[in-house]
């Protein structure tokens, strides 16, 4: 991993990050350009000596593919071997294909488009209950104990697929391109997700399945949430809560997750436009982000992270500004004074290149 991402090292850097002796360094150097994985280029600086050695990963020595599978859309990006993008396509979900067998015909036709050069490792993100092999259940895009390995492996062959939640993707994007140790990623918009990322991996159970179901905590006794439960903490932070407060209209979540496109995309695409001025809307996101500072602020308490990092469509700067504020009127300096509020609005194909990087993570592990 250590050249991966496009890095040039010389012999003396391996040789420091792994903690191994010449000798060692030297094999495996041959092996990878045996294997094709390297190349070589010969460096010499300004007013010193012999020239040395700088090795990097050959662009073209393998091809990896991150999979993003959300309500609207299924969005593919085939990477190269220094996670350069190369193409990506994305196909559009109508009401009728939120179902099992739509979402796979989405992602064939996806896979399909992208296929044709040397792809070692897909990765696939997707909102809901998911494990390693499988979507348990996303109520959001209706789909059940969709067994997604197994229908991609029988259908384009033996590869190395990884599937998680959307959520912990992004953590593996935070964790490459920013760093961290120990560190909570929220997602914002429509629905609401967490991921806690520790050490060198996501917190989720032993078959791989994400843990941190945040958006359905139960955090009042209002109405009845999509997901069947009552009081969910995305009736009252997400942005159909929002929405409905500047509105000022009276329709359920199961109405707005169902009829979004048809009855609530364009308010919705309005009203995140606006968002980017405080001084318009501030007054309608008020009441949602006093609800997400808490949720925020609990799962603090229980895993104390270095930072919290706020992901999606429906999140802006001074959103964030406002949840810490909230968090740190309502929970002990001691606990949350030091942590970083940060907000990755900007990001862009961040859920395809963090499974993406996961993907490949267990591809080079199996050389």
């Amino acid at each position: 991993m250590e050249l991966f991402g496009g890095k040039k090292l010389s012999r003396k850097d391996i040789k420091e990050s792994l903690n191994i002796v010449d000798s060692t360094v030297s094999y495996l150097i041959s092996e990878m350009i045996r294997e094709g994985l390297v190349e070589i280029s010969l460096v010499r600086e300004k007013h010193r000596g012999r020239p040395y050695e700088i090795i990097q990963l050959k662009k073209d020595a393998w091809y990896s593919i991150g999979l993003k599978i959300g309500r609207e859309m299924v969005r593919g990006v085939l990477f190269n071997a220094c996670m350069e993008i190369i193409k990506e396509i994305e196909v559009h979900i109508t009401k009728e294909m939120r179902n099992n067998e739509g979402y796979i015909s989405a992602i064939f036709r996806v896979l399909k488009n992208l296929s044709g050069r040397n792809v070692k490792a897909i990765g696939i993100s997707s909102s809901g209950e998911v494990d390693s092999e499988r979507i348990i259940r996303s109520s959001i895009l209706n789909v059940w104990n969709l067994d997604l390995k197994r229908r991609i492996e029988k259908e384009i062959g033996s590869i190395v697929i990884t599937l998680m939640n959307d959520v912990d993707s992004l953590a593996y994007f935070e964790k490459y391109f920013y760093g961290g140790r120990r560190f909570l990623v929220i997602s914002y918009g429509v629905g609401i997700g967490a991921s806690f990322f520790n050490e060198n991996s996501v917190f989720i159970l032993e078959n791989g399945r994400s843990i941190l179901e945040l958006g359905h905590v139960i955090v009042g006794n209002g109405e009845e949430c999509y997901c069947g439960q009552r009081g969910c903490l995305e009736i009252y932070a997400s942005e159909y809560a929002v929405l409905k407060e500047f509105l000022k209209k009276d329709f359920s979540i199961k109405e707005f997750i169902e009829f979004e496109e048809e009855m609530f995309r364009r308010d919705l695409e309005y009203l995140r436009k606006l968002a980017k001025d405080p001084k318009v809307v501030k007054k309608y996101y008020t009441p949602s982000l006093k609800y997400l500072s808490m949720a925020v602020g609990n799962l603090i308490m229980l895993f104390f992270p270095e930072k919290v990092v706020f992901y999606g469509e429906g999140i802006r700067s001074w959103m964030v500004e406002e949840i810490k504020k909230f968090v740190k009127e309502r929970y002990r300096n001691s606990v949350v004074g030091g942590i970083s509020f940060l907000c990755r609005e900007e990001e862009k194909n961040a859920w395809e290149t963090g499974v993406a990087l996961n993907a490949v993570e267990k591809y080079i592990s199996t050389l």
